[in-house]
């Protein structure tokens, strides 16, 4: 089914996909043609979708495609507008009465979700990648590799790329479909069948070489996808098998350069095992936390302030996340394996798959897509491109993280509308926005994507102006003193080049709030 804009664009000769990847040049036309859409449904609303089909003056297969849209439309709406019986299924649970099952997910993403108030589920996993997710993963393969020929002028030989088990759910296994193109593999499914098989793309027709990928799992994903693991692991030893040149297989030839380093005496990881086993070493290229685990052992280190450098993060990272993933090989601790894989990643890519959450919305960005760079960064000597896929829209948007740290921070932590929000809910707004901060500075050491003006707009905005500032403290006034100790370690570790004006206010107003606080203290 396509969206109002896209009739309503394809009426007019535009090529919308086209219009979304280059807004500035067709700014006037998305404007316009989103105030018609706007009009269309209110007059869908109030008479009917085929009353405001007759007033957008279509003919034809665009006419009845507009109907069918806008029908849908209505459909999700009155399922919607009752809030989907929520309380009344609430209690109707609490008694231990039968409550209607329903698909979980992003409302926006997947409208399919609505009515709300159903006892969630998720889906069939076997169904991962579904079809169009396996398509938008082969786009997101396509812009990453784009972006990183127009700045170095070649292919990459590997990528880094992070699966997280509740992206893979709302996005139907986007980043899966990801890793397959890369390789230049199919998924292949029989009616019937629960088991997709794999094809192997032609390299005429991949049209470039086949790409090595890194893959860091997280506890989430190794759990709710065991088969999506092993079908991944399928395809890595799939393609290092091929009788291709090395230089248009590059997974082919770093597990041969693998292998020799596993059988070599000076290594000794592989001394004591036998060929196969040292052959699925070689090809393993997913790796995740040990068995149990889920995170990272980095979150609690920014969380309390207490790393010393940049390093010692990424050696956490290397260290909880240095265990294989392969047929017959379950968590298993191969350091040298991983430290070898991740010397050779170029570029490392992300999938932002939630309207509810930007880059700088969750703290797991920095600790796992973060977290890598800066492993690679350590064992290569350089940092890798880091790019991020936005896939929460029709047209997929990819980016340098810089621009997507900026754009979440203009329309998170600087957006007034954002803040005045946060600060309607007492206590917990204010450690929303403290929140935020840390993951902002945990992007700063792991990506060095944060500019300065960002610290010192940051400064501006809730320490510098005293109205905002007041307002902080009324809300939370020791999530207020942490918003300004986050910034005396910005600051402290580099990532601010503060003025000594700044510092000075920055001085003065943090005083004061600490010493309300003693005030307050003192007289209970």
């Amino acid at each position: 089914m396509k969206s109002l804009n896209r009739i309503l664009a394809e009426s007019e000769g535009i090529d919308y996909d086209f219009a979304l990847k280059n807004r500035v040049g067709f700014a006037k036309d998305l404007e316009r043609i989103d105030e018609v859409c706007r009009r269309l449904v209110g007059m869908a609303i109030d008479l009917s979708p085929e009353a405001a089909a007759e007033e957008s003056g279509l003919s034809g297969e665009l006419k009845t495609e507009l109907i069918k849209t806008l029908s849908y439309g209505l459909s999700l709406m009155e399922g919607y507008s009752d809030n989907g019986g929520e309380l009344e299924n609430f209690v109707r649970g609490l008694g231990s009465e039968f409550v209607e099952q329903g698909d979980g997910g992003d409302v926006i993403r997947s409208p399919e979700v609505l009515p709300t108030g159903r006892n969630l589920t998720q889906f069939d996993p076997t169904k991962i990648p579904t079809p169009a997710a396996f398509e938008r993963g082969a786009e997101i393969a396509e812009n990453t590799v784009s972006k990183y020929m127009e700045k170095n002028g070649a292919c990459p030989e590997t990528t880094g790329v992070i699966l997280w088990g509740f992206e893979t759910t709302k996005t139907g296994g986007e980043s899966v479909g990801q890793i397959l193109s890369y390789l230049g593999v199919r998924i292949e499914r029989s009616p019937g069948s629960f088991a997709p098989r794999l094809s192997v793309m032609p390299i005429e027709d991949l049209g470039r070489p086949r790409i090595d990928c890194l893959v860091n799992i997280c506890g989430f994903f190794r759990d709710m996808f065991p088969n999506v693991v092993e079908l991944l692991d399928q395809a890595f030893n799939l393609v290092a098998g091929l009788d291709e040149p090395l230089d248009m297989n590059y997974v082919r030839k770093h597990s041969i350069e693998n292998l020799e380093r596993l059988k070599s005496e000076e290594d000794g990881g592989g001394s004591n095992l036998d060929e196969k086993t040292l052959t699925r070493v070689a090809n393993g290229r997913i790796f995740g936390p040990r068995a149990g685990e889920y995170g990272t052992r980095m979150l609690p280190l920014v969380e309390d302030s207490i790393w010393k450098t940049e390093d010692e993060l990424a050696e956490v990272y290397i260290q909880s996340m240095s265990h294989l993933y392969a047929k017959n090989l379950h968590a298993v601790k191969s350091e040298a394996a991983y430290r070898s894989n991740l010397a050779r990643v170029e570029l490392v890519s992300q999938v932002r798959d939630t309207h509810d959450r930007e880059i700088v919305d969750l703290d797991h960005y920095f600790e796992y897509f973060g977290g890598l760079s800066n492993a690679v960064r350590t064992a290569r000597g350089e940092r890798p491109e880091m790019l991020i896929s936005d896939t929460t829209g029709e047209s997929i948007q990819t980016e340098d993280v810089r621009d997507a740290v900026t754009r979440g921070v203009r329309t998170r932590l600087l957006n007034p509308k954002w803040i005045d929000g946060m600060l309607k809910h007492d206590f917990h707004g204010a450690q929303q926005v403290a929140e935020r901060l840390e993951n902002v500075l945990g992007l700063a050491a792991t990506t060095h994507s944060v500019d300065n003006w960002i610290w010192s707009s940051i400064a501006d905005r809730y320490i510098f102006d005293e109205e905002v500032r007041e307002r902080l403290t009324e809300n939370n006034r020791f999530a207020a003193v942490e918003i300004a100790e986050r910034l005396f370690e910005a600051e402290k570790r580099g990532y601010w080049d503060a003025t000594e004006e700044e510092m000075e206010k920055l001085r003065d107003a943090y005083l004061q709030m600490e010493g309300d606080i003693e005030e307050s203290l003192g007289e209970r």
